[in-house]
């Protein structure tokens, strides 16, 4: 029993985690939450930084639009990496236009890059075919990516105005990989990943 108290006691005095955190941290570094985040961050500044400070706007993400009328080539030949190489992360969101830009769906970049793997494999389908991610109704001259499409009501949706310490409480608890920054009626401004906030952790609020 004294050797286990001892043992907690090294620990609290030379780790700021447990021993279980630091092997969760160290084993998955791009997926693991510390449990308090309020008690991690050592700028104080943070628990009233905003939502729209951390995310990343829409300009800087593959946006798909329902209106475009996008072909599967036009599709696979989107670039979804940034100069980091991790843009992919973030998938597709869709919108109705860019005139409207109301989020409808989203859509996860390893799903359709699997889809238009298959097709060109088999090569049956053009990839001059268009194609359809929401809608009532089938278009038979139309490529269906509905099934891949996670609908805006089964999305998590935040406002601009959240603050940042709610959010990582919100893809903390539901385990969630991103969260969506709307206004109102799902006017899309961004989007806020597992990973954004665990680089906000690693570097204690600096740049935001």
């Amino acid at each position: 029993m004294l050797g286990v108290f001892f043992a907690r006691f090294v620990n609290d005095l030379v780790l700021s985690s447990s021993i279980y955190e630091s092997w969760m941290k160290f084993n998955y570094p791009s997926s693991y939450l510390p449990a308090h985040l309020e008690d991690t961050l050592r700028h104080s500044e943070l628990s009233i930084v905003n939502a729209d400070r951390l995310m990343v706007d829409r300009s800087h993400l593959s946006v798909l639009y329902e209106s475009d009328g996008i072909t599967l080539g036009d599709l696979d030949m989107l670039d979804t990496t940034d100069e980091d190489g991790n843009r992919a992360k973030y998938g597709f969101p869709i919108l109705q236009s860019q005139e409207t830009p109301v989020l409808v769906g989203h859509i996860a970049e390893s799903d359709v890059r699997h889809v238009l793997d298959v097709i060109k494999l088999e090569g049956v389908i053009p990839m001059t075919t268009k194609v359809q991610f929401t809608g009532t109704f089938d278009k038979p001259e139309y490529y269906s990516l509905k099934s891949l499409v996670v609908d805006v009501n089964d999305l998590y949706i935040v406002n601009p105005n959240y603050c940042v310490l709610t959010v990582y409480e919100i893809i903390d608890k539901l385990a969630l990989n991103s969260v969506f920054v709307c206004l109102d009626n799902f006017r899309f401004k961004g989007v806020i990943s597992r990973s954004d906030i665990i680089e906000l952790i690693d570097s204690n609020g600096e740049g935001v």
